[in-house]
């Protein structure tokens, strides 16, 4: 707790600008194509060919780890694409960083992220629609509203759809932890 409000404390001191929050996430983005790219090669290469025993599936750590991981991304490249639409380019590099994210995230199809990813999208949704000047012409949010209605079918969805595409690609994202009462037990 003491380290989390520490990074909270840190945080709000060094991401003031919308200079730095740019650094902020270019370096995240930067990060995540690295990882993305490992898993890519991990999942197609299979757990038989020689680069599994060099190169493990996912760095990481865990299954849903990565999802967590790739739930900040997708939150953070959505928010980038609604409220910075100046530069085309990063915003098309941002949504085909949300795609790979979300094509990570689908695959391993983590119930709580799903959650998590469509509750901020249906804020970024509403708070595109309530956040527009006066005089601005407003222009529909489709990605948030895009991502709210894929976030809804996998929340809805989510044996039928996420388990066949965790099957297909043989990722095994069972994680044994104990219950909450046996935690308070402990």
């Amino acid at each position: 707790i003491v380290l989390s409000v520490m990074a909270l404390f840190l945080a709000t001191n060094f991401f003031r600008t919308k200079k730095e929050n740019f650094y902020l996430y270019l370096t995240l983005c930067s990060s995540f194509v690295l990882l993305f790219l490992a898993v890519v090669v991990g999942l197609a290469g299979g757990s038989n060919n020689g680069l599994a025993e060099f190169l493990p599936v996912n760095l990481a750590g865990s299954w849903n780890d990565l999802a967590i991981f790739s739930g900040i991304i997708i939150i953070f490249s959505l928010i980038f694409i609604e409220f910075f639409q100046k530069n085309k380019f990063l915003r098309i590099l941002s949504g085909i960083i949300l795609a790979a994210a979300l094509f990570l995230l689908s695959v391993i199809n983590f119930y709580a992220v799903w959650i998590m990813v469509g509750l901020a999208a249906l804020f970024v949704l509403i708070a595109s629609f309530t956040g527009r000047k006066g005089n601005e012409i407003f222009k529909f949010p489709t990605v948030s509203f895009f991502l709210v209605v894929f976030c809804f079918i996998f929340i809805v969805a989510n044996g039928l759809i996420g388990n066949y595409l965790s099957n297909r690609l043989h990722v095994d994202n069972t994680e044994v932890r104990p219950s909450i009462t046996a935690t308070f037990d402990v």
